[in-house]
């Protein structure tokens, strides 16, 4: 069984082999995974080993370049039974097969299952999705956005994916709902972009529209994932409200949760690796059920 295995930011694919060695050994070792490096090298004034990243702030263009170079890898070296993501590889993952689920339902999925490790927020390729939404909060101005951060968070039409209730059909309440979940599920995620890229507070991270990054909320879009999928993540993740909101994208028929005693990073204890190698046993048989249904 061949396996793709996506890096999370600032690391590589040969870092992302050291890092999974334990979880692969009681996966199994007669997998094979295929480790490749982001689009996108890093290079800093040490001597350190080359890092990579998938894309600079996520918005759409970006998003799809690193669609098009992930799907070149599927070509060449495919075709992939699943898919092991940690981080922004998890998320990048997601997106491709939420990109499936929205516009090539009538093509065979890139991937049978999925094994996520701490997948934060997950954004699109299409500059138009959730246009008029993302184009009103942008335009906001600060009191309302404050006024925005004092809605209470409560379950609303459309948060379950059960109805087609897109952006532009969302009521204000709604609306204020949505912007104050992102807000707060992209608050750590900012903060860790402005370090990486030498920002000051006062410098924006996106400069229009066009750039910035539209990101999968629950609310906005009514597909989800539905190949088996094992999410797996640790309770003291600083990104573990994004990593929340975002795996409501996902079907829960076909999801495994696994939340482990750890940050942002890959299970280590014994107990830890134990479940979250189960959760990913348990997508590959289902996936595996899923075939031979057919």
């Amino acid at each position: 069984m061949k396996i793709l295995c996506l890096h999370g930011i600032l690391s590589s694919g040969a870092l992302f082999e050291f890092q999974t060695g334990a979880f692969r050994k009681l996966l199994g070792e007669d997998h094979e995974y295929i480790f490749i490096d982001g689009e996108i090298e890093v290079k800093d004034q040490s001597d350190s080993a080359a890092q990579f990243r998938w894309t600079r702030n996520a918005g759409p263009s970006e998003i799809q370049s690193a669609h098009e170079y992930i799907r070149a890898v599927i070509e060449e070296d495919g075709p992939f039974q699943g898919v092991i993501g940690f981080s922004d590889g998890a998320a990048m993952a997601a997106s491709i097969i939420l990109q499936h689920e929205t516009n090539k339902l009538d093509q065979p999925p890139p991937f049978k299952f999925a094994i996520l490790f701490s997948c934060p927020l997950v954004s699109s390729p299409d500059k138009e999705f959730a246009k008029q939404f993302y184009e009103a909060t942008y335009n906001r101005s600060l009191a309302e956005m404050f006024k925005a951060m004092d809605v209470s968070v409560q379950e609303f039409p459309g948060r379950s994916g059960d109805v087609d209730l897109v952006a532009d059909g969302l009521d204000q309440f709604s609306r204020d709902v949505v912007v104050k979940e992102l807000w707060e599920a992209t608050a750590t995620t900012q903060s860790e972009l402005r370090m990486q890229m030498g920002l000051e507070e006062s410098q924006v991270l996106v400069k229009d529209t066009e750039s910035l990054p539209k990101i999968y909320h629950p609310a906005l879009l009514s597909q989800r994932v539905r190949i088996p999928t094992a999410c797996i993540t640790g309770s003291n993740d600083p990104y573990f409200k994004a990593v929340q909101m975002t795996q409501e994208l996902f079907d829960k028929r076909n999801t495994k949760i696994v939340v482990y005693s750890g940050g942002h990073n890959l299970p280590k204890q014994a107990n830890d690796l134990k479940n979250a190698v189960a959760a990913a046993k348990w997508a590959i048989r289902q996936s595996q059920l899923t075939i031979n249904q057919r």
